[in-house]
């Protein structure tokens, strides 16, 4: 499948999520009161979003790739608490034309993935929504792979810890069970080529 072909598919999927989303939640009465549970697991799948530099000079790149995210919290109050998180950015393709110098990249394909600690603060948003921001330290990796300019194969991994920052809105459907969004950040000052976003959508169950 060409790159161009993986990026509509990646934002055909996420706006079907999202309407769905949407649609579901305009059935449900409104009710954002912060959970007592203590114990929640959520999921979410979306797009992860690299920045712009990584698409620089390239004559086909995948802005935007399929993306999930998995993180487990304990409350320790009812607005406050800790989450160990899973990120998933997804699988980057890009590919560079003709005439590269020979130890430059030709075509890459590169996997990143992130696992986070962090803490949560919660609070009700117009009555109706519940809001979460997020901050913490997260651990990221990207492997990859493809060919250079003289022909020859290659593969390369980089990892850094760094901090990460999020944002969403979550919305009870039912008890014990929350549809929520996201946003999430990892910032890489030493490479910015490995800023990446992640855009989610999904649901939450509380113990």
């Amino acid at each position: 499948m060409s790159i161009h072909a993986l990026r509509s598919v990646s934002f055909q999927r996420l706006s079907f999520v999202a309407a769905a989303v949407t649609a579901l939640m305009g059935t449900m009465p409104a009710s954002a009161q912060s959970s007592d549970k203590s114990v929640y697991v959520g999921v979410s799948y979306g797009l992860g979003l690299p920045v712009p530099n990584n698409c620089r000079g390239a004559v086909a790149c995948d802005r935007a790739t399929d993306a999930s995210k998995l993180f487990v919290g304990y409350k320790t109050t009812p607005n406050w608490a800790y989450e160990v998180t899973y990120f998933y950015f997804g699988k980057q393709a890009r590919a560079f034309g003709p005439g590269v110098a020979d130890s430059a990249i030709l075509t890459e394909s590169n996997r990143s993935w992130g696992a986070g600690l962090g803490i949560s603060l919660e609070a009700e948003l117009f009555g109706t929504f519940t809001n979460h921001l997020r901050a913490g330290l997260g651990y990221f990796e990207t492997n990859a792979r493809g060919e250079l300019g003289d022909g020859s194969a290659f593969k390369d991994q980089s990892s850094r810890v760094m901090p990460y920052i999020g944002a969403g809105l979550s919305f009870p459907i039912m008890p014990g069970f929350r549809l929520h969004s996201g946003l999430d950040i990892f910032f890489n000052k030493k490479s910015p080529n490995r800023t990446n976003m992640l855009v989610t959508f999904g649901g939450t169950a509380e113990f």
